[in-house]
């Protein structure tokens, strides 16, 4: 077993801790700093906090604040009957930014009460940090969590029933586009109003079993859940034919005999032509281009 370095503990002057930056995965502290009536009198135990220090890929020696987060939010804010002239910290030297994202996710006890929408800021700040967020209430909400888990497990791992001990902070890196299309999808305005509907549907798993067979909503869980699909597809336009099937089945409410229907496999294009053809839009420069 490896020797474990203990931290070094030094006095930082306030200015210093609350221009540092917050460590990647902390919990919402601007929210949590309006909620915070304990931390409104200080009293000594506020003044332990804990940083980490490590350099980044540039050479430059970076701090960053692991705990302490909604008591800085506090003091900025003149929250407190008063504000520190320093804090006492315990000071983690790490190798890099990466092993202070692995060290966040187990430093905190389970005392600290962290919150469901605690742990959606923490997924969302490591996979985009202060660069995006979701604007539709789909994704804002985090009800994507579980959806990304069984994705991440059909894709990666050829299985339908995800790892429960597997973070959905580990996995949502590696699905950063997805989610932001899908966002846009539900949210933006100018999106046609029954691809949004069948997204949501697929998001929140609401297909329908039927004696006769399914619609198209739980064909397309099913038949990927089932690894029909999952790890066996060469390319992306195939199973864009696939979605785009299951999409018509579901818009036009088909249902198909037997246990699993076969889902139709679509061209895209032609399935696009042919729905201008059929809302009389087809003479438009783009489908004559298409």
């Amino acid at each position: 077993m490896s020797e474990v370095k203990l931290a070094d503990i030094i006095d930082i002057p306030i200015r210093e801790f609350l221009e540092m930056p917050p460590a990647p995965g902390h919990r919402d502290s601007e929210a949590r700093a309006q909620k915070a009536i304990h931390l409104r009198a200080l009293v000594p135990e506020h003044l332990e906090v804990e940083i980490a220090e490590y350099r980044d890929h540039s050479g430059i020696l970076r701090r960053v604040r692991m705990t302490g987060n909604t008591r800085a939010q506090v003091w900025k804010c003149g929250l407190s009957d008063q504000v520190p002239n320093m804090v006492r910290a315990r000071v983690y030297r790490m190798a890099d930014e990466h092993e202070v994202r692995q060290r966040m996710l187990r430093h905190d006890s389970q005392e600290a009460a962290w919150s469901a929408s605690d742990y959606i800021h923490r997924a969302l700040d490591m996979t985009f940090g202060d660069n995006w967020r979701p604007r539709s209430k789909a994704i804002s909400s985090g009800r994507f969590t579980s959806a990304v888990r069984v994705a991440d497990s059909l894709v990666n791992h050829s299985r339908w029933s995800p790892d429960r001990e597997v973070k959905v902070e580990m996995i949502l890196p590696g699905w950063r586009k997805e989610l932001q299309i899908l966002d846009e999808l539900t949210d933006h305005p100018l999106a046609d109003a029954k691809v949004a509907e069948f997204a949501r549907a697929v998001f929140n798993d609401r297909g329908e079993k039927a004696d006769d067979g399914y619609d198209g909503v739980q064909a397309l869980i099913e038949n990927l859940g089932r690894g029909k699909f999952s790890g066996t597809i060469p390319h992306q336009q195939k199973i864009l034919m696939c979605v785009v099937g299951a999409f018509d089945q579901w818009e036009n409410g088909i249902r198909s005999p037997g246990a699993i229907p076969k889902i139709r496999k679509f061209d895209p294009l032609d399935w696009i032509r042919r729905e201008r053809a059929r809302k009389g839009d087809d003479q438009s420069p783009a489908a004559e281009s298409a």
